[in-house]
């Protein structure tokens, strides 16, 4: 027999159909876990340099690292709020765009 014969049988067989379907639904929750688990990372980077460079903007930087919605915009506070020169300028940074 023929290998496209056998592939046929695979495709249509409901077993196969539904392992796959699982397959697809398990790699799904598997990559939306990661990507949970990225953000909550980096909110805690953000987090832990601020308070480690201004302690007195922590509940700040927990709101705004709560509020930021992409790991590439979370990086990017990141890298402004750790060069930030002073005070003033974190805190500037710490504050939500006004929408």
């Amino acid at each position: 027999m023929s290998e496209d014969f056998f592939e046929k049988l695979l495709e249509q067989d409901p077993y196969i159909q539904q392992q796959h379907a699982l397959d697809f639904a398990e790699g799904k929750a598997f990559a939306r876990r990661r990507a949970e688990g990225e953000m909550q990372a980096l909110q805690r980077v953000l987090v832990n340099i601020v308070a480690a460079r201004f302690p007195t903007l922590l509940d700040l930087a927990q709101q705004r690292a709560a509020q930021i919605k992409t790991p590439e915009a979370l990086h990017q506070v990141i890298l402004w709020a750790a060069t930030a020169p002073d005070e003033h300028i974190a805190h500037f940074i710490l504050i939500p765009p006004a929408t």
